[in-house]
Order: structure tokens, then sequence, then C-alpha cells
């Protein structure tokens, strides 16, 4: 399946929202990608931006159901930021979405690919909404 704007924007929240030695929580990510793009990924936008991530080792889902950013996008988003005081994070995304377009990896991993469970949207999304400052 070819990769598109959607799964650029949610790669970005994954990359911009983990932290060392844990991954990304999926309530950070939604709450990156709601800060970066004024909108709350879909479980379906989710679901299949990470099994087309997982099947070409983009990422990797950690025992504790964090995601874990493939290294080769690490190093290639680096080098995009490097000597950069400010960016555009619609910029970034525009870019990744180039990066995944153009991205052949060496292999496809369709054995290991898990599905993101419906309770763990649910619960990522409602700890989200809690955490999040109301206007007033």
């Amino acid at each position: 399946m070819p990769y598109n704007i959607i799964d650029a924007w949610i790669l970005n929240s994954i990359a911009f929202s983990e932290k060392e030695n844990i991954g990304a929580e999926l309530s950070d990510v939604i709450a990156y990608g709601d800060y970066s793009n004024h909108s709350i990924m879909t479980l379906s936008e989710l679901r299949k931006t990470i099994e087309k991530l997982q099947a070409d080792k983009l990422i990797t889902i950690l025992d504790n159901d964090n995601f874990l950013v493939a290294k080769s996008y690490k190093t290639w988003l680096a080098k995009k930021l490097e000597n950069k005081k400010r960016f555009s994070i619609f910029k970034i995304v525009e870019d990744t979405e180039k990066f995944l377009k153009s991205f052949h990896p060496d292999e496809a991993n369709a054995n290991s690919i898990k599905t993101l469970p419906e309770t763990n949207y649910i619960t990522a999304l409602e700890k989200y909404i809690k955490k999040k400052p109301t206007p007033f």
C-alpha cells in the first residue's frame, strides 16, 4: 500500500513523542498529532499507518505497547533539522511523505505485525482528553 500524508503525520507524531528507552506512548502520539494538525487521528488511520510502518520496519511496537521509530528515519529527520533554529511542522510532514514514498526497505516484515487494539486507542484517547487543558 502506498504511503500518504496521513502516514507522514502519524510517523512524525510518533517520532516527536518518543522518549529515550521507553518509546512513544499512544496518548502522547495523539497529543502531538492534535498539536501539529489540529485534529485527532482516528483508530482506522492509526491502524493502517502502524501496519504499513511495521511492515517496512520503520517502527517497532515494544512490549509496553509503545512505539519506537527506526534509526533510518531518525537519522534522516536529524539531517533535515540540522542547524535549524526553527522549522515548519507542515514542511517536515510534507518532506516525510516524500521520504516514505521513496523508501524501499531491504525486506518486508509481514510476519510480526501487531494490530492496535481498540481498547488501547480508547484508553489513550481518554488519557489525552483528561490531560488537555480547557480554553476557559
